[in-house]
């Protein structure tokens, strides 16, 4: 399969999002019942990390794949580096989810503070982008319970909206659906007894 990756890739050289398939299915492919083998994929998924960044490093899907798998200042100081360049063009949503990305990696360093300006500038760029664990869990670390409840709270308001919304076209839809079906019967009915 790695090698249907290589043949694709080498012909399609910009295509970072092979580049990355490639990548994540070596890092999955590593056995850690097979020390030797386990080993040899496991640097084989390291190199293909430095190329893909060699690469694509100013790809959005790229800083993104790449983020997921770093952890604690590294992470955070990559994040910033790749937002801080010009020249990737990062959609609202992917620029949010960077932040988020580097949120969690300041909450998991108990850093709640920066955790949760981060997370405030994630939902600020992508309002639909939900930041609310690491904002509640820092307003809570500064005795702020009832703000923290309120964050909170107003996710599961958000929720409940969505869910309503998303019943509400549901149901649109299944109206819809009947009376094209009703319209088709009654048409070929309608053909049928002209015959």
């Amino acid at each position: 399969i790695i090698g249907r990756y290589d043949d694709y890739v080498a012909a399609h050289p910009k295509d970072a999002h092979t580049a990355i398939e490639r990548c994540a299915f070596m890092q999955g492919s590593v056995d850690e019942d097979d020390e030797e083998d386990g080993e040899d994929v496991a640097t084989e998924g390291k190199r293909c990390t430095f190329d893909l960044e060699a690469q694509h490093g100013r790809h959005p899907s790229v800083v993104l794949f790449r983020l997921r798998s770093m952890w604690g200042d590294e992470a955070v100081q990559y994040g910033a580096r790749k937002l801080a360049d010009a020249e990737i063009r990062f959609t609202p949503s992917e620029r949010a989810s960077t932040l988020g990305l580097m949120a969690e990696r300041q909450h998991s360093q108990k850093r709640l503070k920066e955790a949760s300006r981060l997370g405030g500038e994630a939902e600020q760029v992508d309002p639909t982008y939900d930041a609310s664990y690491v904002i509640a869990d820092y307003l809570r670390s500064r005795g702020q319970r009832q703000q923290a409840l309120d964050v909170l709270r107003f996710l599961e308001l958000w929720a409940a909206r969505i869910e309503v919304t998303v019943f509400a076209l549901e149901h649109r839809v299944i109206e819809h659906e009947v009376l094209r079906a009703r319209l088709r019967d009654h048409g070929h009915a309608a053909r049928l007894g002209r015959a």
